[in-house]
């Protein structure tokens, strides 16, 4: 509720730090000890700033932020309002919090309110009253502040998260608007487009394993060479073109193969191969896809989901047969850039692995970010007819990367 009543003045803060004014020293405490646990940051007061605060404080008094401004109470209202006034001034502040539990007794709170209310038309960033504790807020001063579109946040827990979440989704919006325009980093050729609409159009359910891929090479996104096989002998002359050693993998368009034992690996040899036709075959029956096999590298997912809200959106994460275990992913809201596809990667708890782990050598970022943005240009030509692709396993290596599965379900 904090949040939604922070975003529904429909004021924005144009940086990422608040600045704070109290008339408890214990509270204020309180409230730093809280922001470090919330990841809420304090504006760094310009020099001016401080001067002014310097000035308009009584002896004793510290000029900073957080400020406490109550001193002898004498004149408070009007310290109070300018310290206000100096603080929103100050180029550092995203959001001034006016730290008060608004007690229904006496004309302390009331006169806050009255401040608050006199200064608002000449404040450039949003101000809003945080209530420590909330239980004695009084109800006709708390309403007096909604109604003049002021919020009032109830409880210094969920308050400071409530500005977390605001302060995020502001510099969030500020890089998407000043952010330059990504040139498109794979061009197909409109009837290629077309074909492939086509396509999609045409599919009863899910594209198997191999037509799904067709889709990524003619994006850019590297796949390992494969041949469809549906006897032994087809089989063993398809590994003889790819070259051993061989991943062998059911094509009877299993969603699960690794969880149902339709994949089989590492096949060095014709005898290992036949050994496993055989097994695939007799269960799943003779249509197979026999696949170069990758080296190891890091397991990536990369993904679209086709949100009715949002539409196409780009999923990013540590992927793998654990990846529902996991669920080291993020979602990113498309159009999208080079930058923040690097940065959604590295915010993942499973970065380590990116820069080299145990004795590993770093991968190569850089292709990863190149595949999600063809991945991306894929979804702006044909989005709309996707419900769902997944790229599971992307193999990220010291250089490249490999698309060893993918899933496409049309709409």
């Amino acid at each position: 509720m904090d949040t939604l009543e922070l975003f529904a003045t429909g004021r924005r803060a144009p940086t990422r730090y608040i600045a704070t004014i109290h008339d408890s020293g214990g509270e204020r405490g309180l409230l730093v000890d809280t922001a470090e646990a919330e990841g809420v940051q304090f504006a760094p007061t310009h020099s001016e700033t401080t001067a002014r605060l310097a000035q308009i404080l009584e002896p004793g008094l510290a000029p900073i932020n957080p400020l406490d401004a109550w001193g002898t109470g004498n004149d408070f209202d009007r310290i109070y309002r300018d310290c206000l006034l100096a603080l929103d001034a100050d180029p550092a502040t995203g959001l001034c919090l006016f730290v008060s539990d608004l007690w229904p007794a006496g004309d302390i709170g009331s006169t806050y309110v009255d401040v608050a209310l006199e200064i608002q038309p000449r404040l450039k960033k949003p101000l809003a009253f945080l209530a420590n504790l909330s239980s004695v807020a009084s109800d006709e001063l708390t309403s007096r502040l909604r109604e003049a579109r002021i919020p009032v946040l109830m409880g210094t827990e969920t308050g400071l998260r409530a500005v977390r979440h605001f302060i995020e989704y502001c510099e969030y919006q500020r890089r998407r608007a000043a952010r330059e325009p990504e040139p498109a980093p794979a061009v197909v050729e409109p009837s290629q487009v077309a074909d492939l609409r086509g396509e999609l159009t045409e599919a009863i359910g899910p594209l198997d394993e191999y037509s799904s891929k067709r889709f990524l090479r003619a994006y850019g996104i590297p796949t390992p060479a494969e041949v469809i096989a549906a006897s032994l002998d087809e089989t063993l002359k398809a590994a003889e073109r790819i070259g051993y050693p061989i991943a062998l993998k059911t094509a009877a368009g299993e969603t699960h193969k690794s969880d149902r034992g339709g994949v089989r690996l590492h096949l060095k040899d014709a005898a290992s191969l036949s050994e496993a036709y055989h097994d695939l075959e007799a269960r799943f029956g003779p249509r197979v896809l026999a696949q170069q096999m990758v080296s190891e590298g890091v397991e990536i997912i990369l993904g679209l989901v086709n949100d009715p809200q949002f539409g196409p959106m780009l999923a990013l994460g540590m992927g793998g047969i654990l990846v529902e275990v996991l669920k080291d992913s993020r979602l990113l809201i498309l159009p999208t850039t080079r930058a923040e596809v690097r940065e959604t990667l590295f915010s993942l708890r499973g970065a380590a692995l990116l820069k080299g782990a145990r004795g590993r050598p770093p991968i190569d970022v850089e292709a990863v970010v190149n595949a999600a943005l063809r991945l991306a240009a894929l979804a702006a030509d044909l989005g709309g007819q996707i419900a769902a692709l997944d790229i599971n396993p992307l193999i990220a290596l010291p250089t490249g990367v490999v698309a060893v599965d993918a899933l496409i379900v049309p709409m």
